[in-house]
């Protein structure tokens, strides 16, 4: 599980927010889903939204113009959305503890 809220981390910081959502924070514990803010990719692309905020506090610079002055489509993270999807295929063929007994 910790596998998985880490690659939604890494999936939120490269492709960013909705351009509604307040702030772009990547939150240090991450639910087992994409907060209703991420912006994910849906068949390779998305709508821009807004960069999440890195550690330094500036705004992610992929998801801005080379000259830095306007926003733009913030990269796909398709290796991560792939990456989970194994995790989930993995965790669903793992035992219960109710098997296990």
């Amino acid at each position: 599980e910790k596998l998985k809220r880490e690659m939604i981390g890494l999936q939120l910081l490269v492709e960013g927010c909705d351009a509604s959502a307040q702030d772009c924070i990547v939150p240090v514990v991450l639910p087992g889903q994409l907060p209703d803010k991420a912006n994910p990719c849906v068949g390779g692309s998305h709508p821009a939204g807004q960069g999440a905020q890195l550690s330094n506090g500036n705004e992610n610079p992929a998801c801005r113009n080379p000259e830095g002055t306007a926003a733009i489509q913030c990269p796909c993270c398709t290796a991560c959305q792939d990456i989970i999807a194994d995790i989930e295929v993995v965790q669903a063929a793992l035992p219960s503890m109710e098997d296990l007994n």
